[in-house]
């Protein structure tokens, strides 16, 4: 039931972090694999769905990692763009810290951070007054350090 519940939204969640889509859906799979062949299986103590982001966090972890070693291994880095690997884990660590925040904050912080764009621009997109965004990208970047 989780699978089929749950399935689109684990490869949207690999694919943010990817941009891989065969490499999201292959991470999905090995999450709920994971996830079916558990020795301490799901307990409801937090919500499914942070559950699973959480496996699908280190399932992508792991896949950098490795994909740096094979680069590393073959001696091709220098023909890969300058992209740091350490970059899309810190990204990866902003992200899931972005999904702990209120729905209201996380918009903010998604349009300012992730989407590079000025609090006048995230003030009209959510019809509220500019110095509100200011004030809560303030509170709130203090409050999840």
């Amino acid at each position: 039931m989780w699978y089929k519940n749950y399935y689109r939204w684990a490869v949207n969640v690999a694919y943010r972090f990817t941009r891989d889509r065969d490499v999201a859906e292959d991470i999905a799979q090995e999450a709920f694999l994971r996830i079916y062949t558990a020795q301490d299986p799901y307990q409801p103590t937090a919500e499914f769905k942070t559950y699973l982001f959480q496996i699908i966090r280190n399932l992508c972890i792991d896949h950098f990692r490795k994909e740096q070693r094979l680069v590393q291994d073959v001696g091709m880095a220098s023909l890969l763009p300058d992209v740091s690997h350490e970059k899309t884990i810190d990204r990866i660590e902003v992200e899931e810290r972005l999904t702990r925040l209120p729905r209201h904050v996380h918009k903010i912080f998604k349009l300012f951070y992730l989407e590079n764009r000025p609090y006048k621009e995230i003030a009209q997109v959510l019809n509220i007054p500019e110095k509100t965004v200011g004030n809560i990208l303030y509170y709130w970047c203090k409050k999840i350090k």
